[in-house]
């Protein structure tokens, strides 16, 4: 059996994946109040019936749930039987409210982060024995950069997001018009660097461009961004295509756009 464990306020949500997964494994293997609890039938003593028969235990973790004496007894009455390995409890995090204490150790489900259509997945992996692991699609990129124009600069911040990275060599591709004299750049908080214009370039889409590059003589780490500012004689945006990170002694690979919550006002601080 398989247990959805909720208050009835998070109907709207559980009800949508209790439907799925008893449409997978069939409505009389899943334990979900609206079908499996009849008018007539007492409500303790079916709940009790349910938790007999179960294997795998979702507690939908939200404000609602852990304010419910009635889901509080569900859990925590499955969370015991769990300790013999009689129950495989799951939680579900599908809002902000922090996880109960008894429930720190447990590895859980974010529904909050990751959406339906992800939970559901894993949630069929754990009923099948499957790792509910699934590599990602996109490269991994320590690197990532952020833009803003203000007063007539591009103002760009490359970071390291996870760990220092030994060489900060970097070429910012533009728009294949400009010309090294058409284009100003500053290094904020730097001395030195080493630098280059390359006009004529070609990207790997065959997109022609012009590539500036600049380099450190260190690299950068988490919390000491590259924060790099572009401008034009004529004060307008500068049309930048790429920002690329050094790969080898003679390419230079794409590093992602990301914005960050910390950089929200983007206000360059030394």
């Amino acid at each position: 059996m398989i247990f959805m464990s909720h208050n009835h306020k998070d109907k709207e949500f559980v009800e949508y994946i209790s439907n799925k997964i008893a449409n997978i494994y069939g409505i009389d293997n899943v334990f979900y109040d609206s079908w499996s609890i009849q008018p007539g039938d007492g409500i303790v003593d079916k709940m009790n019936l349910g938790l007999q028969d179960t294997k795998f235990f979702f507690f939908f973790v939200t404000a609602n749930s852990l304010a419910s004496k009635m889901v509080s007894l569900e859990w925590q009455n499955a969370l015991i039987r769990s300790t013999n390995g009689s129950v495989k409890f799951i939680p579900i995090k599908c809002d902000e409210s922090p996880m109960p204490a008894l429930l720190t150790q447990n590895v859980y489900l974010d529904l909050y982060s990751a959406g339906v259509d992800v939970i559901i997945g894993q949630m069929k992996d754990i009923i099948d024995g499957v790792s509910t692991f699934k590599p990602k699609d996109a490269e991994f990129s320590n690197l990532s950069f952020d833009v803003k124009f203000d007063d007539k600069k591009l103002k760009i911040r490359i970071t390291a997001d996870y760990f220092s990275e030994v060489m900060a060599d970097f070429a910012f591709a533009l728009n294949e018009k400009y010309t090294e004299s058409d284009i100003k750049w500053h290094i904020v908080g730097e001395t030195s660097c080493i630098a280059g214009f390359m006009p004529n370039s070609k990207l790997e889409d065959g997109k022609r461009c012009c590539a500036l590059r600049l380099a450190l003589q260190h690299g950068i780490k988490p919390k000491i961004p590259m924060d790099v500012e572009l401008s034009l004689e004529s004060g307008e945006k500068p049309d930048l295509l790429l920002v690329m990170t050094k790969d080898s002694a003679s390419r230079y690979k794409a590093i992602p756009y990301k914005k960050k919550e910390d950089f929200s006002g983007f206000e360059f601080k030394f």
